[in-house]
């Protein structure tokens, strides 16, 4: 129906919604759509109107996934024993509840050379796996964080390898105090990795450096997504060179946007032109790249850009001790 179809009540879709003509407008009164197929079910482009749906139930335990943006006006459940994946690069925002039912491992935010899926919406103990793909080389660097909390520093990120100390990996936080890089398996030498990061997970907030002699390897956090308000602890008490410079982090499952004018206390940041900088590292250029708060464009040098990727580590410089938030 080439003027659309509109529904009231409630849909349990059992096989896949075909729309050649026209589209099925899923928010206008209301209505209630659940996916409930025995077999793999997929929402895709140009299937409802606005690519909305008002509520949204997923009860298919052999899964449904996500092949398009989609928003959710209300709420979102994943029933006990479905399963729910957003495909690379596509992105769902939930604008009301969401909540999962069915465990960490039944909703799943894929990643591979296309892109990451991101995740917009504001509940706590939203329990997921949150995939993350290495581009490039083998031991290139990335700067990485966690979306969720409480995930365990262990041996799927700490592999062994051809290194002299029998590991195939590196992992670094940077601590300002000492102006320093601090290994993760640094038990002898001050500063010590235990002396600088006292948690066996790693930390909501908290940037890291990570390189792996594995080619592209896909990696996975798994736990609560993280929600509300983070923290990060910053100091300025390093040496002249490297004063108040902090790595943190993007603790969410979805980018955020280094321009917006609410939603930071960054207050305790150097001001630079009316406006605050972010650092990150850039392989190909083989140096770091910056964008500044105030910049009128979206890309700063070495394509840093305004919108922070999920998983995405970055340095800011700190005027005084404070609280980013």
């Amino acid at each position: 129906n080439s003027q659309n179809v509109v529904l009231h009540g409630t849909l349990h879709l059992l096989n896949q919604l075909t729309a050649t003509n026209g589209r099925l407008n899923a928010f206008a009164n209301s209505p209630v759509v659940y996916y409930s197929g025995s077999v793999l079910q997929n929402i895709n482009s140009n299937q409802y109107v606005n690519d909305a749906v008002y509520q949204l139930h997923i009860n298919n335990g052999v899964g449904v996934k996500l092949n398009t943006a989609l928003n959710v006006l209300a709420d979102m459940t994943i029933e006990t024993g479905a399963k729910f994946s957003i495909s690379p690069a596509q992105t769902l925002k939930v604008d009301g509840v969401t909540t999962n039912n069915s465990g960490t491992a039944s909703f799943v935010l894929e990643s591979d050379a296309t892109g990451t899926a991101s995740l917009i919406h504001n509940s706590n103990n939203v329990g997921a796996t949150v995939q993350r793909y290495f581009d490039g080389a083998a031991t290139e660097w990335k700067f990485i964080s966690s979306p969720v909390a409480g995930q365990a520093i262990d041996n799927a990120w700490k592999h062994t390898g051809s290194y002299g100390d029998g590991t195939g990996y590196d992992l670094y936080v940077w601590d300002e105090t000492s102006s320093c890089w601090v290994y993760n398996l640094n038990t002898t030498v001050a500063p010590t990795w235990p002396s600088v990061h006292a948690s066996n997970n790693f930390v909501p907030g908290k940037g890291y450096l990570y390189a792996t002699q594995e080619l592209q390897p896909t990696r996975k956090f798994e736990g609560l997504l993280n929600n509300a308000n983070v923290s990060a602890a910053l100091t300025n008490v390093g040496d002249i060179a490297h004063r108040g410079f902090n790595l943190i982090a993007n603790p969410y499952p979805s980018s955020i946007d280094w321009k917006a004018p609410s939603g930071y206390t960054r207050n305790m940041l150097v001001l630079n032109g009316g406006g605050y900088d972010i650092w990150t590292w850039s392989n190909t250029a083989n140096n770091y790249g910056v964008y500044n708060s105030a910049d009128p464009s979206n890309i700063g040098t070495n394509n840093v850009s305004r919108y922070i990727a999920p998983m995405q580590a970055f340095f800011v410089r700190a005027n005084s001790a404070g609280n980013f938030v």
